[in-house]
């Protein structure tokens, strides 16, 4: 005899021979995992989650003027020249890392003072990139 079981949500067939037919209540217990036992799986997929996408954020030194890299990777492109002014969320550089571009944006208004990597340069977490005044 077939047995559908559903342990912690899990359903699993069981074979089952029965040998006494005496009215006594039987003792099921959850089978362990192991091949022996068969799992069904449910007929419709579990719900993705959808995947969680951290928006970068920039990292601005104590006097709010030196932009440092959040993360290390290169340089994909400079956006911006020394003596440029831009204004808040301007994008200054953007970085590549792991075949991701992350935009390093102003923390606000500010003019350009110096630019310290150029294209290709690798960069370390926490690294001097971009001065302002």
């Amino acid at each position: 005899m077939k047995l559908l079981i559903t342990v912690q949500g899990i359903q699993y067939e069981v074979d089952v021979e029965v040998i006494d037919d005496s009215p006594q209540k039987p003792t099921i217990e959850p089978p362990s995992p192991s091949p022996s036992v068969h799992r069904n799986l449910p007929a419709t997929p579990a719900p993705v989650t959808p995947e969680r996408r951290v928006t970068p954020r920039v990292s601005v030194g104590g006097d709010g003027k030196n932009i440092v890299s959040p993360l290390a990777g290169s340089v994909f492109k400079v956006e911006v020249k020394p003596g440029q002014a831009v204004k808040a969320n301007d994008v200054l550089l953007i970085l590549e890392a792991m075949k991701m571009e992350t935009p390093i944006k102003s923390p606000g208004d500010a003019v350009v003072k110096s630019v310290l990597v150029a294209q290709g340069d690798a960069v370390a977490a926490g690294q001097k990139i971009i001065e302002l005044e």
